[in-house]
């Protein structure tokens, strides 16, 4: 409910600031109790639009391969060298977070080192 509010406010700003409206910042006092309620709402909305999406929070080797676009033999080397994180079901069966591996991605460097 807080976040429709939140949402109508914005939506109505946006309107008004898009036919000449002076632009400003907007402060905005939360309780506790208020902002919790808003983190949770804006939780669930997430979760709901991850499961909508059909997206795999835990992946397989191969998946995990499609997702990085790199062979299995390639994603294993890197689980053995300890920079690619895994979990393991059994000795032989290693399991992938997304969440995991997108943080992985952020640690790479942005662009390939010049020679």
């Amino acid at each position: 409910m807080l976040v429709r509010g939140l949402e109508n406010r914005q939506a109505g700003f946006r309107r008004w600031n898009r036919f000449g409206g002076t632009p400003m910042t907007l402060a905005v006092t939360l309780t506790i109790e208020q902002l919790s309620e808003l983190v949770r709402e804006q939780l669930r909305t997430e979760l709901e639009r991850v499961k909508l999406s059909g997206l795999k929070e835990v992946l397989t080797l191969s998946e995990a391969a499609e997702f990085l676009d790199r062979h299995p033999k390639k994603v294993m080397e890197l689980v053995r060298a300890k920079h690619l994180p895994a979990h393991y079901i059994s000795e032989r069966e290693p399991r992938f977070k997304r969440a995991e591996l997108l943080g992985w991605l952020d640690t790479l460097p942005s662009l390939p080192k010049e020679e």
